[in-house]
């Protein structure tokens, strides 16, 4: 006669389904804003932004800055005299970013090359565990070829904008160019194209972008939304 299952092992089971669930949704409200993972490494870190007057902000706190609606921002107020600082008038993920000069990055003004080369501090970077499309990169959607590579430079190019990137050289690749592992803020721009589709993360190299990997894949965005496939786009020498 088969056993019954104990209720306490069913409670268990259900509460660690609900946790899941909760984290599979804070992923997915992170991967649309951008503006919360610079908050939430901010809150991590200790960072906090002008307005914080507290060290100590809960997990309930950022579960709600997660989930909650984005705000307006408030109208910006002329300093108040001539002796404040203008590093802490900078937008957080710019001070974010200088700072990590102090730990060995190169950071400044940022010159996107092409989908996965950008040039921070007058030298060139080609973005570190990741394979992208090359401009010449054909993809195909039912009966719509297009070139994708083009898509991946925009996309990042639009991520960056005008803030600062910060970039910790990773030795060269096989053709002698250097790998960097570049950030804006809190957020790894590899990470980015692999989150937004443009990217595949190369397994050889590194498995830190698995998770955003599958979310891309799970939501068919960029590449995921085409008919490419992913072993022949990471074996083809043309990729990035």
């Amino acid at each position: 006669m088969a056993k019954n299952v104990k209720p306490q092992k069913r409670g268990m089971a259900t509460a660690l389904a609900l946790a899941c669930l909760v984290v599979f949704a804070g992923l997915v409200a992170l991967r649309a804003r951008p503006d919360l993972r610079q908050r939430v490494g901010a809150v991590i870190t200790g960072e906090q932004e002008p307005s914080d007057t507290s060290g100590d902000v809960s997990a309930r706190e950022i579960l709600g800055n997660i989930f909650a609606p984005r705000a307006n921002p408030a109208p910006a107020t002329a300093p108040s005299t001539a002796t404040a600082d203008p590093g802490a008038e900078a937008p957080l993920a710019d001070r974010v970013t200088m700072r990590l000069a102090e730990r060995g990055a190169i950071v400044g003004d940022a010159t996107l090359l092409s989908g996965n080369r950008i040039q921070v501090g007058g030298q060139v970077f080609v973005l570190w565990g990741i394979q992208i499309p090359s401009s010449n990169y054909q993809c195909v959607t039912g009966s719509r070829q297009w070139f994708c590579g083009d898509e991946a430079t925009r996309s990042l190019r639009d991520f960056i904008g005008v803030q600062k990137v910060g970039c910790y050289p990773k030795g060269q690749d096989l053709n002698g160019r250097t790998l960097g592992r570049c950030f804006v803020g809190y957020i790894d721009l590899g990470s980015q194209l692999v989150e937004q589709g443009w990217a595949l993360q190369l397994p050889r190299v590194t498995n830190d972008y698995n998770m955003v990997q599958e979310l891309a894949k799970a939501h068919r965005v960029g590449l995921w939304a085409t008919d490419f496939d992913p072993t022949a786009f990471l074996n083809d020498s043309n990729g990035g």
